[in-house]
């Protein structure tokens, strides 16, 4: 009896762990709907921040036979890149004359929202379809850029910025999360909102 219940309590304590671990790496903890409002909700704080500093712009890019107020990328293996790309960014915005630049320019915006814990984290993970919709932005549309809201309470900069331009230059390293290929963005390669006004 003692051992079958030892082998009882051995299965049970295994069963935990495995349940354990597929909660450990499980990437979302809340809702679809939820993380889509949120991610709403970063866009407009930024169009406002934007706004603040002196730019324009709006959101752009609807499928409107979907239930999502979004575009979607789809996956398509007979594509020569993989992929059936409807090409919209988050956001369009107009960004005022610098010293630097004395005509206005036209930048096309992806908004990610993001709690950054200092210095835990050295990296941003960005999933290969993200990255290849900055890519074809930046291709056919124009300059891209990718946002990071960062909702962190330390003292990092409430909002990032990295060009595409930049990120194209990069070695970043590659590892698969949640069964998807994911690139590592060094932190460092980010800049903070204000300097996007600079021309940076």
């Amino acid at each position: 009896m003692p051992v079958i219940q030892s082998f009882h309590r051995k299965i049970v304590d295994q069963s935990k762990e495995t349940i354990m671990s597929i909660h450990n790496h499980k990437k979302f903890t809340t809702p679809f709907t939820q993380r889509l409002k949120d991610g709403h909700r970063s866009e407009q704080l930024l169009l406002e921040q934007l706004s603040i500093l002196g730019a324009v712009g709006l959101k752009i890019g609807t499928l409107p036979d979907l239930p999502f107020t979004e575009p979607r990328i789809q996956h398509c293996k007979n594509n020569k890149d993989g992929y059936w790309t409807f090409v919209a960014p988050d956001l369009c915005v107009i960004l005022p004359p610098t010293s630097s630049k004395p005509d206005k320019e036209i930048i096309y915006i992806q908004c990610k929202k993001k709690t950054l814990m200092g210095a835990v984290d050295h990296h941003y993970l960005l999933d290969e379809k993200q990255l290849h919709l900055l890519a074809k932005s930046q291709e056919y549309l124009g300059r891209t850029i990718l946002v990071i809201h960062n909702t962190s309470i330390h003292n990092e900069p409430q909002w990032l910025f990295v060009n595409h331009a930049e990120l194209a230059k990069m070695k970043l390293l590659k590892s698969t999360i949640n069964n998807k290929p994911t690139f590592k963005i060094p932190l460092t390669a980010f800049s903070p909102l204000l300097k996007l006004m600079e021309g940076t």
